[in-house]
């Protein structure tokens, strides 16, 4: 009897699931004693089984991107924990009403649900995903650079640039082979054209250009112990920067002449108007003086045309802006690795270079993640990577710290004073006293003229 009886009691421990699955959680082991519940007293959670014959990953979209997203959009989700393999699903289910996280107040995002489509036994409920929903698909798309889009006036109807009209922002794609052709595009294959002559805007912005002749002292290498005499990575000599605004014409730049060596670390400020931002575009070959002359490493930058200036600045300037300026749906490598793409580098050396880049920022464990991932500070970090990546000869930073707080920023500052420490050549422009006195040399400009270039207290 009393075996039949603990048979009985046996046979009641037994719990049969409501459903087909997988146990995921296991709260109770064998032997333990576990509550039912009633209407006033919980029962005791023994497991959790979940089916995984569907499965969904949730992610968080931001603002800026919600409204590109729609039911049934395909997308790709990659996992963190299973590197080697890409999932697929679509979009099931979108938000209605945005939330903020703690780490980020400033931003709304909005939950979506993509459902997968080929789902299988290495995944987990509760791993990180990060997913990319395909909004939209656009064939024969060509990707360029920052550093190649410019300012030019729209050419009128004799093919010469309307400075009538307001200037917009023009990319320079090469074609039709002849002398003087410079390699473009990326891979292995390479691709030579030129701008056909009457498509090449006017050094300066086009139109007719007053001339002002000047006698100039030829400048001169500087002679250091024993002899040898080197020339600055700078020389600006007597740089005159004039635009034509109908009857008036505005001197941007008048008469700048600045030598930066190799290693340092200066600071350029001035106020609204004063043309710091025209020297900046200058230094970073973004534009060419309308008079004088500028020499970047030996290269006279001046006589140079829009395919040469895009090639300098691919190799020997790197750029860090204020607002950052990243690929919004690409991860930290890739957006690393852009310059390297319009070097022409293979890809496995590419991936090895930028990766190498952001653990140099401190970002090797954020490799995969998207900027929206990203708070303000790591996306600067991203950034920097991304102007060292090329190892340039030059490090320029438009206002890094603009739009970030007083603690991101002084963290952003410390990496700049390593960088420099490291050996890299780094100009800042900047408005705000105290980020100038990280640099170890400051030049004030007013009015399109040097005023002051003295060192600051670092460099004691």
């Amino acid at each position: 009897a009393n075996l039949d009886n603990a048979k009985t009691n046996l046979a009641k421990t037994t719990i049969f699931a409501p459903l087909t699955g997988r146990v995921i959680k296991l709260s109770a082991e064998e032997g333990e004693v576990v509550v039912s519940g009633t209407m006033n007293n919980p029962a005791s959670v023994i497991g959790i089984i979940a089916d995984l014959s569907e499965i969904q990953a949730k992610v968080d979209v931001d603002e800026t991107e919600i409204v590109n997203v729609e039911l049934g959009q395909t997308a790709e989700i990659h996992v963190d924990a299973i590197p080697d393999r890409v999932y697929h699903g679509k979009v099931a289910e979108i938000g209605s009403s945005g939330y903020n996280r703690p780490q980020q107040p400033d931003v709304t995002f909005f939950s979506v649900e993509i459902l997968l489509t080929d789902a299988d036994e290495k995944l987990k409920p509760g791993m990180s995903v990060r997913a990319s929903v395909r909004a939209a698909a656009h064939a024969d798309a060509l990707v360029v650079p920052i550093q190649s889009v410019v300012e030019r006036h729209p050419l009128g109807a004799d093919g010469k640039p309307d400075e009538a009209k307001d200037e917009i922002k023009v990319v320079y794609v090469i074609t039709n082979p002849c002398r003087g052709a410079r390699r473009v595009g990326g891979g292995g294959a390479d691709r030579f054209g030129s701008l056909p002559h009457a498509a090449r805007p006017r050094r300066g912005g086009g139109g007719v250009r007053e001339r002002h002749h000047r006698e100039r002292r030829p400048k001169e290498g500087r002679e250091e112990s024993g002899g040898e005499v080197t020339m600055a990575l700078i020389e600006l000599d007597d740089v005159y920067k004039i635009y034509d605004m109908g009857a008036e014409k505005v001197r941007a730049l008048n008469g700048v002449s600045l030598s930066i060596e190799s290693g340092e670390y200066i600071a350029i400020m001035g106020s609204s108007g004063s043309g710091k931002s025209t020297l900046m575009n200058l230094l970073g070959c973004l534009d060419t003086p309308t008079e004088g002359s500028y020499t970047l490493n030996g290269t006279a930058v001046q006589t140079l045309d829009d395919s040469a200036l895009a090639g300098i600045r691919n190799k020997e300037i790197g750029f860090v802006f204020q607002t950052f300026n990243l690929l919004p749906r690409t991860d930290a490598l890739h957006n690393v690795e852009l310059p390297l793409i319009y070097a022409g580098l293979p890809r496995a050396v590419r991936k090895e270079k930028a990766k190498r880049a952001l653990e140099r920022v401190g970002l090797g464990e954020r490799l995969t993640h998207q900027p929206n991932e990203l708070s303000g500070g790591q996306r600067q970090r991203v950034a920097i990577a991304r102007a060292l990546v090329n190892e340039p000869s030059i490090l320029l930073a438009d206002e890094p710290t603009g739009n970030l707080d007083s603690a991101t920023s002084k963290e952003i500052m410390d990496l700049f004073d390593e960088l420099h420490q490291g050996g890299n050549t780094v100009i800042l422009v900047t408005h705000e006293a105290d980020i100038a006195q990280h640099a170890h040399r400051q030049v004030n400009l007013r009015d399109g003229k040097i005023v002051s270039d003295h060192k600051t207290s670092r460099a004691q």
